[in-house]
């Protein structure tokens, strides 16, 4: 074992040739030398079982491609042993981080959060995709749109995001509930400037509750969008009403020709059909 993991007499290439027959011990040896090229380092992820390939990832001098690191991800899809230690490398390309947005753990996803060399883009994406999960995953555990509320604001996750992606979605008691406690007002004040006659009341309300402008835009179209299907009164379900809502949304943006928000319609359109991940 020490010869595999210090000896300099035996080459990447000689190592990467002898990956493929050797067993997981000598294979994990080699994970750990303090320099593994790429070539060994795509080796030992092709042949290598969940503890060498998590062992090889951790190893700031090993070298894998982005090959390497996609094959990673796809042979260990549930693994938090290996997804965890390739989240913290600094050498991760773009490709393989979006992939890894929604394929990873919840506890792999703050860890991908939690890094500050990424471009806005990919953060945004990575943030979008832990308010989805989180979303989904309470939508799923509670029927109560307050109870709802209070464990996302537990978990410090409730945001304007999340309070329009329900709008759309058709659960209007859990945006009213969502946006009562962002704008810091009584359930009943919330919903009588959502349900005012005009739009004054619900940019009132976005404003409390320091929503984006682009969102405001999108909450006060859906808003309207919502009050003329009747969804109150009506008995459309979810799936079908959350298709009137967004295809009225996109004829009433492009009417105006505003770009800007018909791309937002559409940055919303694909969060709302991502499969959660597991």
């Amino acid at each position: 074992m020490p010869v595999l993991r210090f000896s300099r007499a035996l080459s990447d290439a000689d190592l990467a040739e002898l990956a493929a027959s050797e067993g997981q011990a000598k294979l994990c040896a080699m994970a750990t030398r303090h320099q593994v090229g790429p070539v060994l380092s795509d080796a030992l992820i092709d042949h290598g079982d969940e503890k060498t390939v998590a062992t090889l990832l951790a190893n700031a001098g090993s070298s894998p491609t982005e090959t390497g690191m996609m094959t990673a991800l796809d042979k260990f899809t549930d693994s938090d042993r290996v997804q965890a230690p390739l989240a913290r490398r600094v050498d991760v390309p773009p490709a393989v981080l979006v992939r890894m947005i929604t394929l990873v753990s919840d506890h792999v996803l703050q860890e991908l959060s939690s890094r500050k060399d990424l471009p806005p883009d990919l953060a945004a994406d990575i943030i979008a995709q832990a308010e989805e999960r989180a979303f989904i995953s309470l939508a799923d555990e509670h029927a109560d749109p307050a109870e709802m509320v209070a464990h996302l604001v537990k978990a410090d996750r409730l945001s304007c995001n999340l309070a329009v992606r329900g709008l759309v979605s058709g659960d209007f008691a859990f945006f009213e509930h969502a946006m009562a406690n962002l704008a810091g007002l009584r359930l009943d004040v919330a919903r009588s400037l959502i349900h005012d006659a005009g739009t004054l009341g619900v940019q009132e309300l976005c404003q409390m509750a320091k929503t984006p402008e682009r969102s405001t835009e999108l909450i006060v179209a859906a808003i309207s969008t919502a009050k003329d299907l009747g969804f109150e009164d009506c008995e459309m379900d979810r799936a079908r009403f959350q298709s009137r809502m967004i295809e009225r949304m996109l004829t009433h943006f492009e009417d105006l020709g505003d770009h800007l928000a018909v791309n937002g319609v559409d940055d919303l359109i694909d969060q709302l059909r991502a499969p959660a991940a597991a």
